[in-house]
């Protein structure tokens, strides 16, 4: 099924029409939000197609468990244009318009082949060692290519976004088991089946507003109470260790700062720290807590007391470097992170610690948020200006700010480029 990735057309008219009104619904929600950007704009899109009146309708002619076998099998799909006109699609038609709206605002798509059926995986953003951000158990989501990824059965169109998540994963992980997933990168196989440009204009279908702000509101609110449940579980177990234990202190505080609850977690941290004076990992954490407040100095002076215990920790070295950049310490920034990047073994080591994918993507101009290529361009530059064996490691101190400080927002960025990242999310964590 690699030719099917021809009919995913991202751009098209129509499709964009879509995208940009259930996107921008979720984008300007106050609350309610699941908070995973991808997340919240798949359950969107998601939903906007319920809005709509798409069905899933099975092809009587050639369905697609007796024909997804045969080299015609993609002379049967539709294009989105077409589906969305006709308002009806079997699962490669309603897989391939998914897929199109959620390539349209940048969320890394893949089409899941199974016997006799084909549905949708879509990238949380989130790299695995960050799972915890996304604040569900482990049943719900696959990890793909070092990454979380929700698959989505387009078959539930008409039963809201969380039973069609349900259903992709009860479907996936079956499958899985038993060794019988293909999966089809869309943006590799469009490499050798490019997307064709249709003639003619598209026909834009309208989306009532009301409708689609209750359905999705709704269907948030469900994803919200996995996470409340899993979170309660999870701290449940946890706290049974709290008065004695350190690294259940740690682990709650883990938790706390993913879920962007930053005063409780750097209460966690003190108690940990009196527990156990001078931990690096403690040190550190409470680093990360300090600098996703915007308390730069403050979290270097963190760091720079966790390398003084233990100097051989790379990914402090490279949060020492994140912090003194966004502080607008560039040489003090270089230096910490070439060593950093020297201690993790190169540049692709240090990426993957900071749970950054090593590939180069475009970003959007006119955000307060850091992108993901600017932190890539960091480590590159340290590298550049500090050649690897060329120093011995850094004075622990801030050198004068040689440029502004940099101040990266906390909310979803109400733009759709999916580089956007908080400097949280980039900040390594020691357990």
């Amino acid at each position: 099924m690699e030719q099917a990735a021809a009919f995913v057309t991202t751009h098209d008219a129509a499709v964009d029409a879509v995208a940009r009104e259930a996107t921008r619904t979720v984008a300007l929600m106050e609350t309610g939000t699941f908070g995973n950007r991808n997340v919240d704009f798949a359950a969107a899109l998601f939903d906007a197609l319920g809005t709509l009146g798409i069905a899933y309708v099975p092809d009587p002619n050639n369905p697609y468990e007796t024909i997804s076998g045969t080299p015609k099998a993609v002379d049967t799909v539709s294009y989105p244009r077409e589906t969305l006109k006709r308002r009806t699609g079997d699962c490669d038609d309603t897989s391939v318009l998914l897929a199109a709206l959620l390539g349209n605002v940048g969320i890394r798509t893949e089409l899941v082949d199974v016997p006799g059926h084909l549905f949708v995986l879509a990238s949380t953003g989130l790299h695995e060692r960050n799972r915890l951000a996304l604040g569900l158990d482990e049943s719900r989501y696959s990890v793909h290519d070092e990454e979380l990824w929700i698959p989505i059965e387009t078959t539930a169109l008409g039963k809201g976004f969380p039973e069609a998540w349900k259903s992709g994963m009860d479907s996936y992980s079956s499958w899985a088991s038993r060794d019988r997933v293909a999966l089809v990168d869309i943006t590799d196989a469009q490499s050798r089946y490019a997307p064709a440009e249709l003639p003619g204009s598209a026909e834009v279908p309208q989306l009532d507003g009301k409708a689609f702000e209750a359905r999705l509101t709704r269907d948030l609110g469900v994803l919200a109470t996995w996470r409340s449940d899993f979170m309660e579980s999870r701290y449940k177990d946890t706290r049974q260790g709290l008065e004695t234990t350190p690294a259940a202190l740690n682990e709650v505080a883990h938790m706390y700062f993913f879920a962007g609850k930053m005063d409780e977690a750097r209460q966690a941290l003190e108690q940990a720290l009196a527990k156990e004076p001078g931990s690096p990992a403690i040190l550190n954490n409470l680093g990360d807590v300090e600098a996703a407040q915007g308390e730069l100095a403050k979290a270097a002076d963190r760091y720079s007391q966790a390398l003084a215990t233990d100097k051989s920790d790379s990914g402090v070295w490279l949060n020492l470097g994140l912090a003194r950049y966004a502080a607008g310490d560039s040489t003090g920034s270089d230096k910490a992170l070439a060593w950093g990047i020297e201690l993790s073994g190169g540049y692709e080591a240090a990426c993957a610690l900071l749970g950054l994918p090593v590939g180069e993507t475009s970003t959007r101009e006119g955000t307060k948020k850091m992108s993901a290529e600017e932190a890539r361009q960091l480590l590159k530059e340290a590298l550049r200006k500090v050649p690897a064996g060329s120093s011995r490691p850094p004075a622990n101190t801030m050198s004068k700010p040689s440029e502004p400080a940099r101040r990266w927002t906390s909310r979803i960025a109400a733009g759709r480029g999916a580089d956007r990242v908080e400097l949280s999310d980039l900040l390594y964590w020691k357990k």
